[in-house]
């Protein structure tokens, strides 16, 4: 390794120093939304999965993983509610609604919509966001429609 370059070494290092920041902050973030991550469902290993996946797939884009690692955590969040927490269709349909009024901005009545709405007005922070923010939440919806499909057995 020639002298002045970091090599592959450092940046590993570097790469699994975001994975555990990232971890950390995911852990903060679960907290803040209470029950909606009992442990026995997000314990550490899947916050340390996540971030390293995440890391090492986009290491030079360490100032976005942040909201990267947080959108993939309330997928998570959305998946469990409908695969293990809801015992009805209407259930299923009222998560939806809620999820989606939240996205058009309306005001979040729950854990999982208040999470969304933090993660809809940071994403608002960033200027590309506005001409973007209409695929984000088409996306949003096919992503909370595949775990309603999944919960009722549709397709």
């Amino acid at each position: 390794m020639p002298d002045g370059e970091p090599g592959e070494a450092y940046e590993l290092g570097r790469t699994c120093a975001l994975a555990a920041e990232c971890g950390r902050d995911l852990r903060r973030c679960a907290q803040m939304y209470g029950t909606l991550f009992p442990r026995a469902a997000f314990d550490a290993e899947l916050y340390n999965t996540l971030t390293l996946a995440t890391a090492f797939s986009a290491p030079w884009a360490a100032d976005r993983l942040k909201v990267v690692n947080r959108a993939a955590l309330w997928v998570l969040a959305v998946d469990r509610l409908v695969d293990h927490t809801a015992t009805t269709r209407e259930q299923v349909n009222r998560l939806t609604r809620e999820c989606l009024a939240v996205a058009d901005g309306a005001v979040p009545r729950s854990a999982v919509t208040r999470f969304l709405a933090d993660l809809r007005d940071e994403l608002g922070t960033v200027k590309e966001f506005d001409g973007l923010q209409w695929l984000w939440r088409d996306q949003l919806g096919i992503c909370i429609c595949s775990a309603t499909w999944r919960h009722t057995g549709e397709t």
